[in-house]
């Protein structure tokens, strides 16, 4: 079956390009074309029963876009005897998108999880991010208010479980649902095991491990009670192979993985997914302090020579919170370049 919230394009109608070559216009969420090139943006403004027009001149801008029920139609892939209209909000066959699904994303301020809610912004979500203190959530929220995005930010310690099952309460009571959650909250403090103090140890399992646990016991009332629900937690490829200077890190994400599996088994029969997405070198802030020497040795031990990109993690995150990855759960996937294999 096909999710109402992932359809394939809808032809409704034909236009004619300057030379008079009909096209067949297929509707799908909106997007710009310039020459053969498609530019996908987010405009939701909703014209019902608009009528399917667009006169294309061979190689220019498309003109005259009209919408059908918020969806925009125009010419793309001109051919010399045809041209087939047709616009996504993704670049796959099948269009999916996470439009006016609840997600609430820890961690979702900075780095890895700020690319996580542009992502999930993009596609049309409703966007509950959890960060640490206002002074990092509120800029998040008043920068995607401003583009038009439904979202509330929530500061919260993740390891508190008394002010997390409140945070979640509350979250419910804003959106009423919590359809996917991404938990990305996450902190080190690296140091030989030798050196390590209690509380380095406790602070990173406290936030990393134990945090997940709260955030996932606290949402999984209303996902069982909707038979519906999708889980990721980020981990890391160090919880596969450990680091040195980075026991209590890897031991943490790696106790992520263990926690994927088992609320895997135990939400299956309730139609709620739970994977884990594990980063390799990713460029962020935290890398950027990296000097260039220590990059170019890391970077020679990845398959494909290169550091990735927060968004490369945000797009697997959404795919797996998607209804096309409804029969994928209890897994863990890396995004490394080929470095762990």
């Amino acid at each position: 079956t096909v999710s109402p919230r992932c359809k394939k394009p809808e032809i409704v109608g034909l236009a004619r390009d300057n030379n008079g070559i009909e096209a067949v216009i297929e509707a799908i969420p909106t997007a710009d074309i310039r020459g053969n090139n498609i530019i996908t943006h987010h405009d939701r403004r909703e014209m019902p029963n608009a009528a399917a027009d667009a006169n294309a001149a061979n190689g220019s801008e498309a003109h005259n876009i009209n919408y059908i029920n918020s969806h925009k139609a125009v010419v793309i892939n001109k051919a010399p005897n045809a041209a087939t209209a047709r616009i996504a909000d993704t670049a796959t066959n099948q269009i999916c998108s996470h439009k006016d699904k609840v997600v609430v994303i820890t961690g979702g301020t900075r780095g890895i999880g700020l690319a996580i809610t542009a992502h999930f912004a993009e596609q049309g979500a409703r966007l509950a991010v959890i960060g640490t203190r206002p002074e990092s959530v509120d800029p998040i929220v008043e920068k995607f208010s401003a583009n038009g995005h439904d979202i509330k930010g929530y500061a919260l310690n993740v390891a508190d479980r008394e002010a997390t099952e409140s945070t979640f309460k509350k979250i419910i009571a804003d959106f009423g649902t919590v359809d996917i959650l991404v938990n990305n909250a996450g902190i080190t403090r690296d140091t030989l095991l030798m050196r390590m103090k209690e509380n380095d140890w406790d602070d990173v399992i406290d936030i990393n491990l134990k945090g997940t646990f709260n955030c996932l016991k606290a949402v999984s009332r209303a996902m069982m009670k909707a038979r519906y629900g999708r889980i990721i937690n980020i981990s890391s490829i160090v919880g596969l192979t450990g680091n040195a200077g980075q026991a209590n890190y890897s031991a943490s994400k790696a106790g992520l993985l263990g926690l994927t599996k088992s609320a895997a088994k135990e939400l299956a029969l309730r139609n709620i997914t739970v994977n884990a997405v594990a980063p390799g070198y990713i460029a962020t802030e935290m890398t950027d302090a990296i000097s260039d020497e220590a990059k170019e040795a890391f970077i020679k031990h990845i398959p494909l020579a290169r550091e990735g990109q927060a968004k490369d993690v945000a797009a697997l995150v959404a795919f797996l919170a998607s209804d096309e990855a409804s029969y994928i759960t209890g897994q863990t996937v890396n995004v490394d370049g080929g470095l762990v294999m």
